[in-house]
């Protein structure tokens, strides 16, 4: 029989096992993510080069928008100090992390540090729970009864760990809001514990994460002013809190930014253009909150957050309150991505959510669980919301439970970033240089980094030609390139499998012969052959499919084309790939954007096998495609035929046959 006390730690035990388990996986999974450059510049590059800053002496500074020559959904070219970060966030609590730059001087310190704070929001989520269980077990209560009511907690924290909105903010670079789970959390905890000075200490910090997290603090002071009757800690807390968010909202960000307001109100524009125009305007049509509530994506969001809780949150109405101001700050948000579930954006939300589960799970199971089946009630609601919260992970979550799990290995192409990487950083930190989004993260360590294709005084220019598209289009980059090296303001001073650095006035202009290796096959054979000619110049080998999860985008499949070259090309061809639904619509056309810009037709050589690389695509959301070969010049013209889906539900691979120069895809 085992020991009694045995029984009482097992719980414990099994909640640090889930801990170590989370940061393992999960942090393995954001280091290589950041290994295989599919970190950016916003935000992992220019959080890291405000932390290097301020461990440095310029507390704040970056320069990823000074001299701007791109433009996001925010107003950076009427900012006032485009290069200081407290102009868009307030987040004071990177000045004690830039401490730990003196242990580990990079951005892995970041991704490691919000993988460990993510998770250590489990200990007072379980110690919470705990407190609120345990002190049903009474001296009458039954072993079974009282086992029951030990691990309910453990369920907790398993939800809490696969909640798909913590995991993706995780995944997505690095937030210092992604650390408030734990504050927030923790703060709750010695609330209810009646420790005031810990909730104090842990409100603190978690206000310190960002400027609307005070917002969340304030209701908290709410809750511990009306129902625990702490009247003067409650307003206390609430007066301070939403002071703290107004000052920064309306006077440190205006301050450094020069404009009236946060520049992010932008994003709130459908409802006016200022604080007092939108709440008067919902106040007066509250039908455009009803209207805005009713679309799809929103309702998902909203769906998707319900579900993250095992929908148990639902039963704790009273504290669920408590999220509703942070659920409207992204719901109502103009930017998607706010309420995609993809970001970093409900990682404020997410813990109020298990505090409303516990509360609420409490609570219906004391009125529905009289005469000793208390513990059956709430195991029964314990059980179908692990249920839920499973289900809603295997869709959404990126954990090995998950369907979208993926541990990629660390790419070739990857591997040969490592020598640009490496010389960037032995330059003195004073010299200026220019990188490419997916490289920003790994050389911003300098006073002075530009998001290309800003180049301002920047003596080096570090590009991947795979890289993505932005803030300059993959045309735009190669045009821009081609234009520096004309007019001989830059020269090639190094290039490789699709690297490119530039250096300013330095007299060499040409690419290596391994530059354009990124795009040709290797010797690589298409997982599916189709052998298909193209007026006896072209052939379509086959393709490779590759389904994995992307933090923004969910599942994506990422189709790579093989064409051999059959004779010289009489002239400049493109690819242009066409997407129908059901019903035969045509829904995009998708010229190919990056292998063409960079290793244009004119340069394949007879015998090569050419690599074509659509960008990452949502399974599901686009199910036909045909492509055409085109000359240079031509318009897209009409295609037709009988279409069928490129990828199946249950992701089994389709081959493409041949029609009239336009390929599509059949099952076999």
């Amino acid at each position: 029989m085992a020991h009694p006390t045995g029984r009482r730690l097992a719980p414990s035990v099994a909640v640090g096992l889930l801990i170590v388990a989370y940061v393992a996986v999960i942090g393995t999974m954001a280091l290589r993510r950041h290994q295989n450059l599919r970190t950016n510049a916003l935000d992992l590059g220019y959080t890291d080069q405000a932390v290097w800053n301020t461990l440095h002496g310029r507390p704040f500074r970056f320069s990823t928008y000074l001299d701007a020559a791109f433009y996001l959904d925010i107003p950076i070219q009427e900012f006032r100090e485009p290069g200081v970060l407290l102009g868009y966030h307030v987040e004071p609590l990177l000045v004690p992390i830039s401490l730990l730059y003196l242990l580990h001087d990079g951005p892995e310190t970041l991704l490691w540090l919000q993988t460990l704070g993510i998770a250590l929001g489990a200990v007072p989520l379980y110690f919470l729970a705990r407190w609120r269980f345990e002190r049903r077990i009474t001296g009458d209560t039954s072993p079974i009864a009282g086992h029951v009511l030990r691990w309910l907690p453990v369920a907790f924290v398993l939800i809490y760990l696969l909640a798909p909105s913590l995991q993706a903010a995780n995944l997505s670079d690095f937030h210092a809001v992604a650390l408030s789970p734990a504050f927030l959390l923790a703060a709750f905890y010695f609330l209810e514990t009646d420790r005031p000075w810990g909730f104090v200490a842990f409100a603190f910090l978690a206000m310190m994460c960002k400027e609307e997290v005070g917002i969340a603090v304030a209701m908290i002071g709410l809750w511990a002013a009306v129902v625990r009757r702490r009247w003067i800690l409650g307003l206390g807390t609430f007066a301070v809190a939403l002071g703290w968010s107004y000052l920064c909202f309306a006077v440190i960000a205006p301050y450094f930014n020069g404009l009236d307001y946060s520049a992010f109100l932008v994003r709130y524009g459908q409802f006016g253009d200022s604080p007092a125009d939108i709440v008067r305007n919902l106040v007066r049509q509250p039908r455009l909150i009803v209207d805005w509530l009713r679309q799809p994506d929103v309702l998902r969001y909203l769906r998707e957050l319900w579900f993250s809780s095992g929908g148990l949150s639902i039963l704790g109405l009273p504290v669920l309150v408590l999220a509703l101001p942070s659920v409207s700050i992204n719901a109502f948000s103009a930017y998607g991505w706010m309420r995609s579930g993809g970001g970093h954006y409900s990682a404020v939300i997410v813990p109020l959510l298990l505090i409303a589960s516990v509360y609420g799970l409490d609570w219906v199971a004391a009125r529905l669980g009289r005469s000793g089946r208390y513990h059956v009630v709430s195991a029964l609601l314990m059980g179908l919301g692990l249920v839920v919260a499973l289900a809603h992970h295997y869709q959404a979550g990126v954990s090995p439970l998950s369907r979208r799990f993926a541990l990629e290995p660390v790419t070739e192409h990857a591997r040969r970033a490592a020598p640009f990487i490496e010389q960037l950083n032995d330059l003195p930190p004073d010299v200026p240089i220019s990188a490419g989004s997916n490289l920003y993260p790994h050389v911003g360590h300098r006073q002075w980094a530009y998001l290309f294709p800003t180049i301002s005084d920047a003596e080096f220019i570090l590009l991947d030609a795979t890289g993505p598209g932005s803030p300059a289009g993959t045309g735009e980059q190669r045009q821009i390139v081609r234009d520096l090296l004309d007019y001989a303001q830059f020269g090639v001073a190094a290039s490789d499998h699709g690297f490119l650095l530039l250096q300013r006035g330095l007299d060499q202009y040409r690419f290596s012969p391994t530059f354009h290796e990124v795009f040709l096959s290797g010797g690589e054979a298409p997982q599916v052959a189709v052998g298909a000619d193209f007026g006896g110049q072209l052939r379509l080998e086959g393709f490779d499919w590759d389904v994995r999860p992307v933090v923004r985008l969910g599942l994506v499949v990422e189709i790579t084309t093989y064409w051999r070259v059959l004779e010289p090309l009489d002239d400049e061809y493109r690819l242009v790939f066409y997407f129908w639904d059901g019903d035969n619509r045509l829904l995009r056309v998708q010229p190919e954007e990056q292998a063409l810009h960079w290793y244009p037709t004119s340069l394949w050589e007879p015998d090569q096998t050419v690599k074509v690389t659509l960008p990452p695509l949502p399974v599901g959301d686009l199910p036909y495609m045909g492509v055409a070969v085109l000359r240079s010049g031509a318009g897209d013209r009409e295609v037709g035929g009988r279409l069928t889906p490129i990828i199946s539900s249950e992701g089994q691979p389709l081959v493409l046959r041949e029609q009239d120069t336009i390929l599509e895809l059949q099952k076999p």
